[in-house]
């Protein structure tokens, strides 16, 4: 039977004792994987086995989907078995068809971390993140959903994914339509989200590009660990790089090999780089050359506190030359030879 199987399937093999070994990559990240078909009292099952990483990935993946990926059953932190179970007796070219179901669904997952291949609603969809996949799960229904059933929750409790807001932004990228409105829930008012399609626009998927440790780390060194939009410095794991013109306008190709390439992306605290992503998704105007959340070293407009007195003084002063008060502030500043510090 192993035999007839091997002669069968695509992919290269080699009989072990009562298993048939697959294993489609000998060398790379990938190597670790290895599928097996075992025969046991008659009854032939099929197993996964890879490293922790990549099976934490298909068993996160697998649980946001559900439908035909429930039938990952996890055995260990390393090795998944397929539910289905199909008798020896049974015509090789079946078994042979159902293993290669197992087998394709399994390697779309795993296979390119930036294109995870779906198999749900009767058709093939393309996530380039795993939070994508829980957000469509949620979502594929086109009802409305609050940020709280997108951050989900996990066994313990905490949430699954944390900012709702990037994880719908990032199944938008993958080419899907989806609409944003307000609800409220205990008596706060709440983002939802509904997607208005199943229909998948895969010539419009936007890929990001991996900023590696060492590129957020030039990046973060050469600002000085200073957030471009707060001015406050930061411990390294409270930063982000930050893309100035967001990939949706111009797509993220960071080429290295461009001696420019850093001049694309800022330093900016986690806070303010969630609160630019909320601006830049109400934008109306897509002028990201004149914006301040795009050229904070430009344009930025800072807070400064002054006594109530004074700036109504600088107000009336403003009034009499016709002018707003932070022109004249602005003109006082730039005229001025002297500061007594």
């Amino acid at each position: 039977m192993l035999l007839h199987l091997k002669g069968l399937i695509e992919q290269t093999s080699q009989v072990s004792g009562d298993s048939l070994i697959i294993q489609p990559y000998t060398t790379g990240n990938l190597k670790s994987i290895q599928f097996k078909i075992g025969i046991e009292e008659n009854i032939i099952s099929f197993t996964l086995t890879t490293n922790k990483s990549l099976m934490t990935r298909i068993y996160e993946i697998s649980e946001n989907i559900g439908g035909f990926y429930k039938k990952f059953i996890p055995i260990n932190e390393t090795t998944l078995t397929f539910a289905d179970k199909i008798t020896s007796s049974s015509n090789p070219a079946e078994i042979k068809n159902l293993f290669d179901l197992f087998y394709k669904r399994a390697m779309g997952i795993v296979e390119s971390s930036q294109n995870i291949i779906i198999y749900d609603l009767g058709r093939e969809y393309i996530f380039t993140e795993k939070r994508a996949t829980h957000a469509f799960a949620v979502l594929k229904d086109l009802n409305w959903h609050t940020r709280t059933e997108i951050e989900g929750e996990k066994p313990d409790g905490t949430r699954k994914y944390g900012d709702p807001s990037r994880t719908v932004t990032v199944l938008e990228e993958c080419g899907f339509d989806l609409s944003r409105s307000y609800t409220y829930e205990n008596n706060q008012r709440m983002q939802q989200y509904k997607l208005n399609s199943i229909e998948q626009d895969v010539d419009n998927i936007k890929r990001r590009t991996t900023i590696t440790k060492k590129m957020k780390s030039f990046i973060f060194e050469r600002d000085n660990f200073r957030c471009a939009i707060c001015q406050n410095t930061f411990e390294e794991s409270f930063l982000e790089p930050d893309h100035k013109t967001p990939i949706q306008i111009t797509g993220d190709e960071i080429d290295i090999t461009d001696p420019n390439w850093a001049g694309k992306l800022q330093t900016m605290c986690k806070i303010c780089n969630g609160r630019k992503r909320e601006v830049c998704k109400k934008c109306t105007t897509f002028d990201c050359d004149n914006c301040p959340w795009c050229h904070p070293e430009q344009l930025l407009q800072s807070m400064v506190r002054i006594s109530g007195e004074s700036y109504k003084k600088a107000l009336e002063n403003a009034t009499a030359l016709n002018i707003d008060v932070d022109v004249y502030i602005e003109n006082l500043i730039n005229s001025a030879e002297n500061f007594d510090l």
